[in-house]
């Protein structure tokens, strides 16, 4: 066993310096008390690919940038996109989310995804279809999570449904921008919000009231 004169203390394990004072131990290392945990170790190498695979793609993007020539805003756009994907991906290895959680931030990112196509590219087949559709199956989803569960999901699930509803009613900006040439999708998940909305005040009022004041109290 090691020992610290300045502290007076003997310390098991392969330590080379005292972790109170930083000074030089003095005689043999011994086995620790409690091995060290290996439980973190596939975790933090998943990580570690994911980083790579990540960094990867951003080198690939870029090179594929100057070969092309792409221009400099779709570029920056998709290395935002990366970052997002990488960002959503960590966080469910680090937190372990339940699947509805899961769902729920995937249905965030690939809003934020088609919305960085929509903003690269300019398409309106993109802001028609894409970004309403992506609204539309998160609301009706939803939807029918809160008839199914009631007040148990929005309790567990109230600040997704928020998000839900507001992005629901986003795409109606597109028409103001005479971004979106067939607005048929963008009436529907206009529509599909405000029937959450209903949903959840006949079903679960008073769930609703209490989670909102959770989220908004100061």
């Amino acid at each position: 066993m090691r020992h610290c004169d300045p502290c007076s203390i003997d310390l098991s394990g392969d330590l080379d310096r005292c972790p109170l004072c930083g000074s030089v131990l003095e005689g043999e290392a011994t086995p620790a008390a409690f091995p060290v945990s290996t439980a973190e170790a596939p975790a933090m190498a998943a990580r570690r690919v994911l980083a790579a695979v990540t960094g990867a793609a951003a080198v690939a993007l870029l090179i594929a940038a100057w070969l092309v020539p792409l221009r400099p805003w779709p570029v920056a756009l998709m290395m935002v996109a990366l970052v997002v994907g990488y960002g959503f991906l960590r966080n469910v290895m680090a937190h372990s989310p339940d699947f509805v959680r899961i769902a729920e931030r995937y249905f965030l990112v690939l809003l934020a995804m088609a919305v960085l196509w929509w903003l690269a590219a300019g398409s309106g087949l993109v802001a028609s279809l894409v970004i309403p559709g992506i609204c539309l199956g998160g609301l009706l989803t939803n939807t029918a999570l809160v008839v199914a569960f009631r007040e148990a999901f929005v309790r567990d699930y109230a600040k997704y449904l928020l998000y839900s509803l507001l992005l629901g009613l986003a795409p109606l900006l597109l028409l103001p921008l005479n971004a979106a040439p067939w607005p048929w999708l963008i009436y529907a998940s206009t529509a599909a919000a405000a029937l959450l909305a209903l949903t959840l005040l006949l079903l679960a009022r008073k769930q609703l009231k209490a989670e909102l004041r959770k989220l908004f109290s100061a």
